[in-house]
């Protein structure tokens, strides 16, 4: 195999492994009709935070609005009604991230929140 082939091969083997990342930590809000503020945090074993990876699915009968603070304001805003998956990500300098749980008129249903802190290692 000549050498651009060999690198070609490299990147895209690093490429689906970064794809592939496992979301290897979850937590559910716990009662969908009440706000809730979830702290997530990375592993006590995990070196200097360098970027998050978040999905959040479940269903919603009403309506809801999920946050990502970042500095005590909205980073990220999503509402949630009917079924639901959707993925947050990007670089991340913190060990813990709060994420609010607003409902709006959201009567039934399930919010998981899987989740991993992306670390050097």
């Amino acid at each position: 195999m000549n050498k651009t082939k060999l690198n070609l091969t490299m990147l895209l083997v690093s490429m689906i492994f970064i794809a592939c990342t496992v979301l290897d930590q979850e937590i559910n809000v716990k009662d969908i009709t009440k706000q809730d503020t979830l702290i997530i945090k990375k592993h006590s074993d995990q070196d200097n935070v360098h970027g998050i990876k978040i999905k959040i699915s479940g269903t919603i009968e009403g309506e809801s609005r999920i946050s990502l603070l970042l500095n005590k304001k909205d980073y990220k805003t999503k509402k949630l009604t009917g079924s639901f998956s959707f993925t947050w990500g990007g670089d991340w300098y913190s060990d813990s991230a709060k994420i609010i749980y607003q409902p709006i008129s959201a009567k039934n249903g399930d919010v998981i929140i899987q989740y991993y802190f992306k670390d050097i290692y």
